[in-house]
């Protein structure tokens, strides 16, 4: 398949693409030991024993028989089967045993090769002819060696980023996984909260609840039609948090003092679905609905250079029992600020005697579709 990151020529496992990548990398082997052999063959005491055409074929020959299984050896059984597994002393021992075997058949392959040319010409071994083998020798286990540890490098490397990459892959699965168990858990708390106010409303005023289940149904599309993003307009957020305040508004009646400050421009501003909410859930559910007299909620929404600043203060009687850590909305909030801004965000709680505050400064995005 192709890899996510792109770069087929790169990172396909497809038969075509992993082919063309393995001819490439022997090819350009090929050209550069060819390239570096052309003054081995003009000098003078090996002239007359190779030419160019020799020596271009005598490399493919080389790289054919020895290069080639020796590195898919070591890249592919050896390092999967030991190194990966932090087997060193295995791994060591079976490329020396490599090593040598291949080195043994080489020299004498070699010897084998000089002593034919001399015994067709009636002749024998010279010192010349010793000194040629050990130096192809010497070149053998150079290219050999430089061919083996860059294909292994590569692979290693290209292996290495893949994993990374899975594991980045994984880290977003996982955060985006623990994103929608939160969302599924604030979901039914909103619910239920406004639901409840509904049905004291049906007890008490029936003329009011089809404009309240007019707003309910105007937040639920919100909540199951527009929050399906991991960013939403910034106004289709508030939008629905007015909504939501305006339906307990209805219940509180003239006995909330409820004041809502906004200032900045809203529009082309994104953000994180459903993060307001539960601060003004909790504003509502462990402060006003608390409150025997004069219960009240300030909120303030501000954007100043790209940053929301958003503060809500309520009233709290004395013996509230509410805590920094109150609610299962706040508790979530933490949860998914440390996922969605890590680092980034600021998120303070202040409780006096009398006063409940909750402070966010977080990154809004811009809205490209807005511009």
């Amino acid at each position: 398949m192709i890899s996510k990151t792109g770069y087929p020529i790169i990172f396909s496992n497809y038969f075509t693409w992993r082919s063309t990548r393995h001819i490439l990398f022997w090819v350009c082997r090929i050209l550069m030991c060819f390239i570096i052999g052309i003054p081995f063959v003009h000098s003078v005491q090996f002239s007359e024993l190779y030419s160019l055409s020799k020596l271009f074929s005598k490399y493919i020959h080389d790289i054919v028989l020895y290069d080639i299984p020796f590195t898919y050896v070591i890249a592919y059984i050896l390092i999967p089967t030991y190194l990966l597994k932090e087997k060193y002393n295995q791994f060591i021992l079976f490329v020396f045993m490599l090593f040598i075997c291949s080195l043994s058949i080489y020299i004498c392959i070699e010897y084998r090769i000089q002593a034919t040319i001399r015994f067709k010409n009636n002749e024998f071994l010279t010192s010349l002819d010793i000194v040629f083998i050990l130096r192809k020798i010497k070149i053998f286990l150079t290219y050999t060696a430089v061919s083996s540890i860059l294909f292994t490098t590569i692979k290693l490397c290209k292996s290495g980023y893949l994993k990374e990459q899975e594991n980045q892959n994984l880290i977003v699965l996982n955060a985006n996984a623990k994103m929608e168990i939160l969302r599924s858990r604030i979901h039914p708390h909103f619910l239920f909260n406004t639901l409840n106010t509904i049905y004291s409303f049906t007890l008490f005023d029936h003329s009011k609840t089809s404009g309240m289940l007019s707003k309910l149904y105007n937040i639920l599309h919100y909540m199951i039609y527009d929050c399906n993003t991991p960013q939403i307009s910034f106004n289709k957020e508030i939008n629905a948090l007015l909504d939501y305040i305006n339906l307990e508004r209805e219940r509180y009646g003239e006995k909330l003092s409820l004041h809502i400050k906004q200032s900045g421009s809203f529009q082309n501003k994104k953000i994180t679905p459903l993060l307001l909410q539960p601060f003004v859930e909790n504003a509502f559910k462990h402060g006003a609905s608390k409150m025997i007299y004069h219960p009240w909620i300030d909120i303030s929404i501000s954007i100043q250079d790209h940053l929301l600043h958003f503060t809500i203060s309520n009233s709290i009687s004395e013996n509230n029992s509410i805590s920094d850590t109150s609610g299962i909305g706040l508790d979530n909030i933490r949860k998914r600020l440390a996922i969605l801004y890590p680092d980034q965000h600021v998120f303070e709680i202040n409780r006096t005697e009398q006063v409940y505050t909750a402070k966010l400064i977080i990154p809004l995005a811009e809205d490209p579709s807005s511009t």
